[in-house]
């Protein structure tokens, strides 16, 4: 597994919630790696899950903001790996 984390700020469109907060994400391995890595889930950061990742630069991250309890969704650059 391959792990990303940052802060966001909460863009939810159902209110002016504002609230930054830290996330991960888990990113799976291909299922041909010769071995692969464990990553342990921080119980204090939002998780995050990967929508998609088509135009090949960036990944779709969705969260749900642990002030509002809304979806957010953003991208995330990939050359920030």
């Amino acid at each position: 597994m391959l792990k990303i984390t940052g802060k966001h700020v909460c863009n939810s469109s159902f209110n002016d919630c504002n609230y930054e907060y830290n996330w991960e994400a888990q990113i799976s391995q291909h299922v041909s790696s010769s071995s692969f890595e464990v990553e342990l889930i921080d119980e204090n950061k939002a998780q995050a899950s990967i929508k998609s990742s088509d135009d090949g630069e960036f990944y779709e991250v969705k969260t749900i903001c642990p002030r509002c309890y809304q979806d957010n969704l953003f991208r995330y650059p990939k050359s920030l790996n």
